[in-house]
């Protein structure tokens, strides 16, 4: 096994943004000083999200190298971040990332604080992370600055996984070893079987799990722990409506 860095991109419709180009880039050049292995490997095809992130663990487990990243196409990132992140060997790390949303309160609490408050400094309110990272005991997270701390859960959007927790995984859920996809062989023409370590689970209470919390909580199952790392600086990128109520602003 080789100390390096698989990343894996789910790709719907085989697009990306530059933000992402950039950060991935700049990870490429990073590994190379650091001395560490690079590959890069990209699934689209279909909508099914899960499936993807399943064939690129697939295919992660050819590849040799002892960690993987997935990174989403939508999300800009710093390479330095993530080699940092590489160094504090965990079994599974991730870099925070916003959602796709304003936190229009926290603006407002900000501005009503700090009256003077130049507009870049309220903008940094504007993110909210309360729907990417979920602390260990369902408060609220504790994330102290430039620090690692363990999580309950988080989104898979910048997550690391170490070459283990895949094989410990496969152990503790035999039953979710399934077909390869044939839609998907030509990504992986070695791959028969492969293991379904994202799915679709439910909580006691009835809630529906996303593929990646369903990981996260599969992993928790089988003992592990979950670390997010608070220095990143990322981008989200999505579309926004600039709604427009000229009547409403002049008071009508």
């Amino acid at each position: 096994m080789k100390q390096g860095i698989f990343v894996a991109t789910p790709a719907y419709g085989g697009m990306c943004y530059l933000p992402y180009v950039n950060g991935l880039l700049e990870l490429q050049r990073a590994c190379l000083s650091a001395g560490l292995a690079f590959e890069y490997f990209y699934v689209s095809g279909t909508a099914l999200l899960h499936q993807q992130r399943n064939v690129a663990v697939e295919r992660f487990l050819h590849s040799g190298l002892s960690h993987m990243m997935f990174i989403d196409a939508d999300i800009g990132f710093r390479g330095s971040d993530v080699i940092r992140m590489f160094e504090q060997q965990h079994d599974v790390m991730l870099g925070l990332y916003p959602s796709k949303s304003i936190n229009w309160p926290a603006v407002a609490e900000a501005a009503r604080s700090d009256p003077s408050a130049p507009p870049e400094r309220l903008a940094l309110f504007s993110s909210d992370y309360s729907q990417t990272v979920y602390a260990v005991d369902g408060s609220a997270p504790r994330i102290q600055l430039d620090s690692v701390s363990e999580i309950h859960s988080g989104g898979a959007g910048l997550m690391m996984i170490a070459r283990g927790v895949f094989e410990k995984m496969a152990q503790a859920f035999p039953e979710t070893k399934v077909q390869f996809p044939p839609s998907y062989q030509n990504l992986s023409p070695n791959s028969t079987t492969m293991y379904e370590h994202f799915e679709f689970l439910r909580e006691p209470d009835g809630r529906s799990l996303s593929e990646d919390l369903s990981f996260c909580r599969k992993w928790r199952m089988c003992g592990g722990k979950l670390y997010a790392c608070s220095w990143f600086k990322t981008v989200h990128v999505g579309v926004h409506l600039y709604e427009g109520n000229l009547p409403a602003l002049l008071g009508q």
